[in-house]
């Protein structure tokens, strides 16, 4: 079932929730913002949101540009005030996902809402499908014990450009 973000900052989210064979996948369908101006301290293409509760452990996330995706905005959206149709995010974009109590998930060093170079899901690719196992800062693989939403943030992905995460969890 597609709901939308229960929490839009700025950008666009759809997320869809599926589970098969004990792993769910919270899937988010995701636009960079297009406007001309921007939320405060954002800029277009940053995408910010609340998604809705992950209860479980969390194992790992998987990144498609939309060039590559089944069911994407391309499909269905051309911005309002532009007329520009959404396209594949540009190249090493970032992604970070912090929990309820405001830890960031994904290991980066960034502040608040821009992430930077370093976290397991910074400089996602513009053409492939890549997937990153939950791990500690120091790589080693270890799913994550999650309760409640997450806020994700995008980087860096550019106006009206898209693509989709997949955050595979074991539900508890």
């Amino acid at each position: 079932m597609a709901v939308p973000a229960w929490s839009v900052d700025y950008g666009l989210g759809i997320q869809k929730l599926t589970e098969k064979g004990g792993v769910s996948t919270l899937s988010i369908e995701w636009a960079g913002e297009s406007s001309a101006s921007p939320v405060a301290g954002t800029k277009t293409g940053d995408v910010k949101f609340t998604t809705r509760e992950i209860n479980g452990l969390i194992l790992g996330f998987e990144t498609n540009p939309s060039a590559t995706s089944s069911g994407n905005f391309s499909d269905k959206h051309t911005d309002a005030t532009s007329g520009s149709v959404y396209v594949v995010p540009t190249d090493n974009y970032d992604i970070v996902l912090t929990n309820a109590n405001g830890r960031n998930i994904c290991y980066d060093t960034g502040s608040g809402d821009t992430p930077t170079a370093d976290g397991i899901l910074s400089n996602r690719d513009t053409s492939t499908t890549e997937y990153v196992p939950m791990q500690t800062s120091s790589g080693v693989p270890n799913p994550y014990p999650n309760r409640g939403p997450l806020t994700l943030c995008i980087n860096a992905a550019g106006a009206t450009n898209e693509g989709v995460l997949d955050i595979l969890f074991i539900a508890d």
